[in-house]
């Protein structure tokens, strides 16, 4: 939204695993959690958002790493997560994303089952001409954590593109 609202303040845009606009089914996969959490408990909810969030490859092989996440969303504020969740359904602003004239790259994870690669590839679309789309194969929606090495060559690629440092330490 930062670029949508104040393009003056963005001099390149890196997106991951995002969309512009938001989706009837995520919608409903968003609410039972919601329900989850009030009728079963914050655990619960934690336990349902691993089976969207992450990929089945990650999940499989990764059952401690899942239950210290579960443990970490479960010690949210489980309003305040309610309440942000809720924020970001029935927005739309593709129509905006044209105005945005900076660099752009736009990243998904292959077995994003929350913010689908066809609805990533969207954004990529919308946005100005060169606009880099790049998939991670095996990942899912947590993206970061299910590949951190990946994630972390094209974020320094990207900010070593459009961010380089001169050799006084300052933007070019």
């Amino acid at each position: 939204m930062l670029a949508v609202q104040h393009p003056e303040d963005v001099g390149a845009l890196l997106l991951v695993c995002t969309t512009c606009r938001s989706s009837p089914d995520v919608k409903e996969i968003l609410e039972e959690r919601i329900r989850q959490a009030r009728l079963n408990g914050a655990e619960a909810a934690a336990h349902l958002a691993t089976k969207v969030i992450f990929s089945s490859g990650f999940t499989a092989a990764n059952p401690a790493r899942l239950e210290e996440f579960v443990r970490w969303r479960a010690a949210m504020d489980q309003g305040a997560l309610a309440e942000a969740t809720r924020a970001a359904y029935d927005f739309d602003i593709a129509n905006k994303l044209r105005a945005i004239q900076v660099p752009a790259q736009v990243v998904y994870g292959e077995f994003d089952a929350l913010t689908k690669p066809q609805f990533v590839k969207e954004v990529a679309e919308a946005l100005p001409e060169g606009t880099e789309l790049v998939g991670v194969s095996g990942a899912g929606h947590m993206l970061p954590i299910e590949q951190p090495q990946a994630f972390e060559e094209i974020v320094s690629a990207f900010l070593d593109q459009h961010y380089s440092l001169d050799s006084n330490g300052a933007q070019p």
